[in-house]
């Protein structure tokens, strides 16, 4: 009887000892030895290894394959937006070649359509002068021993203005046109004096001598005609 009655005061005493505070303010609460909790914990880690937040080596794998897809995945986008690229930076390239092309193109025609009225007057031109050179140069040969011909003044004048018919006719082309041949009182915004001489009273500030013709362009003066303007005389 004795026995019985120490055994069960170690054991209410142990009992005692393992209650906390919380538990006795909620009342007495019956536990079982320590010996019996540790074994039970040993017991339970042995039975589920996982217990302590080891993985499951098959989630890690799945997770892995999981990553896995993603990147590849995320590689294959890359890879089509870099194809992407090309083939839009491919195309902006060939619509450039084509526009430097056709501008290229436009350039020449215009330029062979507004030059071909210009440059045939100036061709006529050179045909002709090379004409007239090589009849100065058969006018200078001796025939049969006798002296040198001369070609006639008149000749020569004829020519002369056949070249500036020429000349004028390729420069009106590009809207360039002769002034008229000053004549009477000098006008600043025609012509430009070069030299004056001394004339009469009623011949003050006239033009005496046309030095360099002038030109208009699109109707407005281009060059001035150089003049030389008079200038009465003082005592």
């Amino acid at each position: 009887m004795c026995n019985n009655i120490e055994v069960f005061c170690v054991l209410n005493n142990d009992m005692a000892d393992d209650t906390t505070k919380e538990e006795k303010g909620a009342g007495w609460r019956a536990r079982l030895p320590r010996i019996f909790n540790e074994s039970s914990s040993e017991e339970d880690s042995v039975e589920n290894p996982l217990a302590d937040g080891a993985s499951d080596p098959d989630d890690d794998q799945q997770a892995m394959h999981a990553r896995l897809a993603k990147m590849q995945n995320e590689m294959l986008r890359m890879s089509r937006l870099v194809e992407s690229i090309n083939e839009r930076e491919s195309s902006q390239e060939k619509v450039f070649n084509t526009l430097h092309s056709e501008l290229r193109d436009y350039k020449n025609d215009f330029i062979y359509e507004h030059l071909k009225p210009i440059v045939r007057p100036l061709l006529f031109l050179y045909d002709s002068m090379e004409q007239f050179d090589a009849e100065v140069a058969e006018a200078d040969k001796n025939h049969n021993g006798s002296e040198a011909r001369t070609m006639p003044p008149k000749l020569v004048r004829q020519n002369i203005q056949y070249f500036k018919d020429q000349l004028v006719e390729a420069l009106r082309i590009c809207e360039v046109t002769p002034m008229e041949t000053p004549r009477g009182q000098f006008n600043p915004k025609l012509h430009k004096v070069i030299d004056v001489v001394p004339v009469k009273a009623e011949q003050d500030g006239t033009i005496q001598r046309v030095i360099r013709s002038g030109w208009y362009i699109n109707q407005q003066v281009l060059r001035s005609a150089e003049v030389i303007v008079g200038k009465k005389m003082t005592k």
